[in-house]
């Protein structure tokens, strides 16, 4: 398993894509799978570190 930094670096970098991925005034529909892909992802590494995705993100979908 990844240690704690490494995890959080990515979750950041995942974060920053999420981030810019909705700010595309109109998605596509590659730009909207990008999206699910990464906050699957994003998911998957909050649950490795024992944590569970905030609302927000979830309410985003």
């Amino acid at each position: 398993m990844a240690n704690r930094d490494e995890i959080e670096d990515k979750m950041s970098l995942l974060l920053m894509d999420i981030g810019e991925l909705k700010r595309e005034v109109r998605i596509g529909d590659k730009a909207k799978v990008q999206l699910i892909l990464k906050r699957k992802e994003l998911n998957s590494l909050v649950k490795q570190l024992g944590g569970e995705i905030d609302g927000e993100l979830e309410s985003s979908k």
